[in-house]
């Protein structure tokens, strides 16, 4: 006598398919935006319209800028929301234990284990002949973590407009080093002479200082001298900030260099 088929119940696996749960950023913004209390709430702090969290929380790909502001309105890291892990602050055993530091000029306690978070992308700028990059904004690999009493107060004002990149090549020596660190503002739309500026041309990325000239031309300068200076005509440079295929494209401009402002 043959039996029956035995009907499958939830007991027989791990986890039901109610149960189970997709963790994306949308879903980890979803369960922030509950916790911190709503999602007017969350909007009207994080300056951002209700109808773009609302969308972000349906599955829209959040910029940077935004998941920044939702995160920090929301109270938890940028990197948990943007990847699910949480980023850490490892001290030196020397500073163990101590929990502030007083701040020389407000006289302000800064706890040490306060961090800026800062996506990092996964090119290295060439200091050198240019290094084989693709530069997206929505593709974020990495976090950069920085104790936040390291920094100026003008690099935490812009964080949420800042990305971290690793320079390479000794084109820009002794202004940057193989290996530096560096923070770019990605909102720059013009050209300030004598500045640094991080830049795509075709699928190189180069950090190189700008000069403008009258006749709208802009000359690229290495400060090693031994590399030669160029020049991107006044036609080729009116496209640098343009979205798209331009073969020249301004990344931003290179603000701080890990310990220094530039």
């Amino acid at each position: 006598m043959s039996e029956k088929p035995k009907k499958s119940s939830e007991q027989d696996f791990g986890v039901s398919d109610q149960n189970s749960e997709i963790d994306t950023p949308s879903e980890r913004l979803r369960r922030a935006v509950k916790n911190a209390g709503g999602n007017q709430q969350v909007a009207a702090r994080a300056n951002v319209p209700l109808a773009s969290l609302n969308a972000y929380i349906a599955g829209r790909e959040m910029r940077i800028s935004a998941a920044y502001k939702l995160a920090e309105a929301c109270g938890v890291s940028l990197e948990w929301l943007i990847t699910g892990a949480e980023s850490g602050l490892v001290l030196p055993p020397i500073m163990r234990g101590i929990e502030a530091i007083i701040d020389g000029k407000t006289g302000e306690p800064q706890p040490l284990t306060e961090v800026i978070e800062f996506p990092k992308y996964e090119v290295r700028l060439s200091a050198g002949h240019g290094s084989i990059a693709q530069y997206t904004q929505e593709i974020i690999p990495s976090f950069l973590a920085l104790p936040r009493f390291l920094l100026p107060k003008e690099i935490i004002a812009l964080a949420p407009h800042l990305i971290a990149v690793d320079v390479s090549g000794d084109s820009m020596t002794p202004t940057l080093s193989d290996g530096d660190t560096l923070l770019v503002d990605t909102r720059v739309q013009s050209v300030i002479s004598g500045s640094v500026y991080a830049i795509r041309a075709d699928d190189e990325v180069l950090v190189k200082r700008l000069n403008r000239h009258l006749d709208g031309n802009i000359e690229v300068i290495s400060d090693n001298p031994r590399f030669k200076p160029q020049i991107i005509e006044a036609e080729t440079a009116r496209r640098l900030w343009a979205d798209g295929e331009a073969p020249l494209k301004i990344i931003g401009k290179v603000l701080w260099r890990m310990g220094s402002a530039i």
